[in-house]
């Protein structure tokens, strides 16, 4: 005679298992076996915690900043944790920790990546459009002349050569779109130039309006209201 073993009660069930500090069997799911749910039956409420913590956490990083080693590693130290806890029971320190120390290890990954790429694509865009300043200004010894001296004022060519000769660099021109008569204003100063020499050096620009030192060439550029329409180019 075949003998069947009598099904075993909920109650049996957990009596049965290692003794895990005396926690309460439905602590997994706030002690309300009914209504909570959890298909592993291992994650309780520091393990949810953690995946909470670990979606806002890394969603904040990715949209504030790159995610470096403590952000990332904070971020996503509780989702290691929270993870973890999904196939081992989360006992507190132990698991906490492992989470961390992955969590910390792929923030530390995606920092580094993250920071090469940009720093790579800045450089690369401002040595190929030449408009910042990479290297240091030099000293046109050049006095600044007051902007109240730009409409109507000539003689750019030779302050440009004068510029050049002491400094070095290349000279560069601003002119007008088809169909317009003059650059437009300067400095807020109407300046009636139908072109106008100045030095580039080093992503530096140079004139009598920018004082000895320079300023960026961008920055030099948008000194014109209508910079984005003017042709600037090397002579």
């Amino acid at each position: 005679m075949v003998g069947i073993l009598p099904a075993r009660s909920a109650s049996s069930q957990v009596r049965s298992q290692p003794n895990r500090g005396q926690s309460p069997p439905y602590s997994y799911v706030g002690g309300n076996p009914l209504n909570g749910t959890d298909f592993t039956g291992l994650c309780g409420f520091w393990c949810w915690v953690g995946v909470g913590a670990a979606v806002v956490g890394t969603a904040a990083c990715i949209i504030a900043e790159p995610c470096g080693l403590v952000e990332g590693g904070v971020a996503l130290g509780a989702g290691g944790a929270a993870v973890l806890g999904g196939a081992l029971t989360f006992e507190g320190g132990s698991v906490l920790a492992t989470g961390l120390a992955a969590g910390g290890l792929i923030g530390g990954a995606m920092h580094a990546a993250t920071n090469g790429g940009s720093g790579h694509s800045s450089s690369s865009s401002s040595s190929s459009s030449g408009s910042g300043g990479g290297g240091s200004p030099a000293n046109s010894g050049v006095a600044q002349r007051p902007y109240s001296d730009i409409p109507g004022s000539s003689g750019c060519e030779e302050v440009a050569d004068q510029i050049q000769s002491r400094i070095g660099g290349e000279l560069w021109e601003v002119k007008p779109p088809p169909g317009a008569s003059n650059v437009g204003p300067y400095h807020g100063e109407d300046t009636f130039w139908g072109d106008h020499t100045f030095v580039v050096k080093d992503g530096w620009a140079y004139d009598q309006w920018t004082g000895p030192e320079g300023v960026p060439l961008q920055e030099f550029k948008e000194q014109f209201d209508y910079w984005d329409v003017l042709k600037f180019f090397r002579k």
